[in-house]
């Protein structure tokens, strides 16, 4: 679907402008195509015109009742796909998880989390976790939240960063972007790269976290929604205890959130080390995210620099 709407505007693009008319015709069918799909080696982009992001807002502000109320909102999870747990040993994982908490502390890390809204091919509104992370118009969320596994983009995205406080912000989306192993692999080689960037069109209010693909430390906490914890409706925090789940996976043991909770940050001292990605096939406490390299964080420069190469 991508390569097809990408080529017709590659053909539109090469048509011969004879006349004003057919320079003015090729202006109005151009603003009315609502994005604009990039495939490239590295990523898989898509970017939203001003029109679209204009006729997303008038969507939102229709859904508006049931947005704060949060009614008919199908929270995203990935279930029961997993890499082989090679790397494992024996039982000695580790398995501390504190109790999840709610808080309303908008200092960082807590202040650049929030949820982020979208509406399936379907038609379904559905929702995920995001956060500011690695600046101030880039927010990080789980890539199975951006561009389903079966190759279909979301659409009529918005940030709400704090959601379920007073303080609650919405932010518009500009462009979002994915690793293009995300698109190319399948099954499990392919959520390996489950994470994603969507860059804002204004700059966060209340900062951004860091992000690395340094080693983490062994105790992390992750913060954002669950669907298990007043429907999603409040932000929460719980301390969890991470271990290595191979080498491209982190992972931890007695998994205490359940859908919505796509995308939430693993965080130490403000710095991301992964996302919530998906559960283990074999062992459904245990919950998996990707680790980052050096490839996400050229990910993240090109979100930041607009979804286009610097």
């Amino acid at each position: 679907m991508a390569q097809s709407r990408a080529g017709k505007r590659a053909e539109v693009g090469t048509l011969s402008m004879r006349s004003a008319f057919s320079r003015l015709l090729l202006a109005l069918l151009l603003a009315l195509m609502p994005t604009a799909p990039t495939l490239g080696v590295d990523y898989i982009s898509i970017k939203f015109a001003k029109k679209n992001q204009l006729r997303t807002s008038f969507r939102w502000i229709q859904h508006n009742p049931r947005l704060v109320n949060n009614k008919s909102m199908t929270p995203v999870a990935v279930e029961g796909e997993s890499a082989a747990s090679a790397g494992r040993q024996g039982t000695s994982r580790p398995d501390k998880v504190g109790i999840p908490e709610e808080f309303y502390d908008l200092h960082l890390p807590y202040g650049a989390v929030g949820k982020i809204f979208f509406v399936k091919r379907s038609g379904e509104v559905s929702t995920c976790t995001g956060a500011f992370a690695g600046g101030g118009h880039t927010v990080l969320t789980a890539a199975h939240c951006v561009l389903g596994i079966a190759g279909d983009w979301h659409s009529d995205f918005i940030f709400v960063l704090a959601y379920g406080t007073e303080n609650q912000e919405v932010y518009g989306i500009e462009c979002a972007a994915v690793p293009g192993e995300w698109g190319m692999l399948e099954g499990n080689a392919a959520l390996d790269y489950d994470y994603a960037f969507l860059r804002t069109t204004r700059a966060s209010t209340q900062g951004s976290l860091g992000i690395t693909h340094g080693i983490p430390p062994a105790e992390l906490m992750l913060v954002g929604y669950s669907n298990n914890f007043k429907n999603g409706h409040s932000p929460l925090r719980v301390s969890v205890e991470t271990f290595a789940d191979g080498p491209a996976r982190l992972a931890y043991a007695n998994n205490p959130l359940s859908q919505g909770s796509s995308g939430t940050p693993w965080v130490g001292m403000s710095t991301v080390y992964s996302l919530t990605s998906h559960f283990h096939e074999s062992e459904k406490d245990v919950m998996l995210g990707p680790r980052f390299t050096e490839k996400t964080m050229e990910l993240l420069n090109y979100s930041r620099n607009g979804c286009e190469a610097g």
